[in-house]
């Protein structure tokens, strides 16, 4: 697939599923991406002319909580879009409403955002939203947890233990690494992003915890 898009990118030919005629493609091409495709190139995973080739205006998006200030207006845009589709008159957000939205964490960005606010209004009823709303929504999506939460499960769990502080610390970064891993998707530049470090430091850190 990788020879055929380069070629699509190249030459703007390509054949239709079955078809022997080429045919020319006359568009603009956006590409996204969760991986990083620097290292799958150095891997051979990924061809270097395709990277290349896709490579000409690169654009990092930061994760949604890093720009914490888009939520309300995305959240009132998918709240009046759901509510004309599934024809419930007018739905809006209540301040304290958004103000609980904004302190969430969206570990699935803006689609999670989305999927949220859809079922939020889908199962209310047409008037202002409030943060009651949104709590009820919240308690119903089991696999996010306040970190204020798991920190007070961990505190709990460790209370009966004496562990050395240079102990601690590494188990805390190596918690850090994991986390922010798992949120880049095991993308290496976006985890440095997310941990505020270079991708130097970031490789050198997953070498000493064995996670590289």
């Amino acid at each position: 697939m990788q020879v055929k898009l380069l070629r699509l990118l190249q030459d703007r030919a390509f054949e239709r599923l079955g078809g022997t005629k080429t045919l020319q493609a006359d568009v603009r091409f956006v590409a996204a991406t969760h991986r990083d495709l620097e290292r799958m190139v150095k891997s051979g995973e990924f061809r270097e002319d395709l990277f290349y080739r896709l490579s000409v205006v690169p654009l990092w998006l930061p994760p949604l909580r890093a720009r914490r200030s888009d939520i309300a207006r995305l959240a009132t845009h998918f709240c009046a879009t759901f509510a004309a589709a599934n024809g419930k008159g007018e739905v809006t957000l209540g301040p304290d409403a958004l103000t609980l939205l904004r302190k969430e964490r969206w570990p699935g960005n803006v689609r999670q955002l989305q999927n949220f606010i859809e079922r939020l209004v889908v199962l209310s009823e047409p008037g202002t939203l409030g943060a009651e709303d949104v709590k009820r929504e919240l308690r119903q999506r089991q696999p996010f947890v306040t970190e204020t939460a798991t920190v007070a499960q961990t505190s709990a769990s460790l209370a009966s233990e004496v562990i050395p502080l240079q102990a601690e610390v590494r188990r805390a970064e190596r918690r850090a690494l994991e986390r922010a891993l798992a949120q880049a998707d095991d993308n290496r530049s976006v985890a440095a992003k997310l941990l505020g470090i270079s991708r130097g430091t970031l490789y050198n850190k997953l070498q000493e915890h064995g996670l590289s």
